[in-house]
């Protein structure tokens, strides 16, 4: 007879094995198409754990889950934006589209994390790409091509950014700055049989 034994995952854990670890295959072995769509949501993920209890508390919430709640992807997204190093990713991600920098058509949240994340692709003018295609396209990461007008993503570059994202996370966690529980909880259970 079997038996079935569980084992969590903390959100540390999640970080590191799935956000930095799983992601980093698979953009290494060439999956960028697809890699972009989990690293989307991976941004948002990030946003969700960062998240203050202060701004949570505010916001309608499923009281069942901590993570599950509406009206806030956005918010989540942006606010884990805020967090790269490259500050050009906020000036396509504002928080709110009623800021005066808000453009629809080279908006991440809108056409990058909800273009991979309902139709499983870049929407309106945001072109994806990998590092060798874009050296020899002539363009850059998160640059507005000239000849194309498209907002240019690169693989690579996404992937180390938001890696470095989860570094700081998981620094953030071991030094208990964030304040809420969601990061210092379980976050997977894991069931196996043997």
């Amino acid at each position: 007879m079997k038996t079935i034994s569980k084992e969590n995952k903390s959100v540390r854990d999640f970080i590191q094995v799935v956000l930095i670890n799983n992601i980093g295959s698979l953009v290494e072995t060439g999956n960028h198409y697809l890699g972009f769509g989990v690293q989307t949501q991976a941004i948002e993920l990030i946003g969700a754990i960062i998240e203050d209890k202060a701004v949570e508390n505010l916001q309608t919430s499923n009281p069942n889950s901590e993570f599950d709640t509406q009206r806030k992807s956005r918010r989540r997204f942006h606010n884990a934006i805020k967090l790269f190093s490259n500050p050009n990713y906020l000036n396509y991600c504002p928080e709110l589209r009623t800021d005066v920098n808000y453009n629809v058509d080279f908006d991440l949240y809108e056409n990058l994390r909800c273009g991979y994340a309902h139709q499983m692709r870049p929407l309106s003018k945001i072109s994806v790409t990998t590092e060798p295609e874009s050296v020899q396209d002539g363009t850059q990461h998160l640059v507005i091509d000239p000849l194309s007008n498209r907002l240019i993503i690169v693989s690579e570059i996404l992937y180390r950014d938001l890696k470095e994202v989860c570094e700081t996370v998981i620094t953030m966690i071991d030094n208990g700055q964030i304040n809420h529980t969601k990061p210092y909880g379980n976050f997977l259970g894991l069931i196996s049989y043997s």
